[in-house]
């Protein structure tokens, strides 16, 4: 995360937390996860020419089965 452009690290710094929220969980909520997922996927995506960045946003998609 420290790669991230200061903006961008503000901007998942919430998304993050649910899904540490949501990662112990005894019954995590899928749509939470996703809308986390989504969230960082987009902010990474708009971290132009950051290849980290580049790099969650394809993981992300992959977790999610849209890349």
């Amino acid at each position: 995360m420290a790669a991230l452009p200061q903006e961008q690290q503000q901007a998942i710094t919430e998304p993050l937390a649910v899904l540490e929220v949501e990662a112990v969980s005894p019954a995590p909520s899928q749509s939470k996860i996703r809308a986390a997922l989504l969230t960082i996927k987009t902010v990474a995506e708009g971290a132009t020419g950051n290849l980290i960045a580049s790099g969650i946003s394809a993981l992300i998609a992959k977790i999610l089965g849209i890349g």
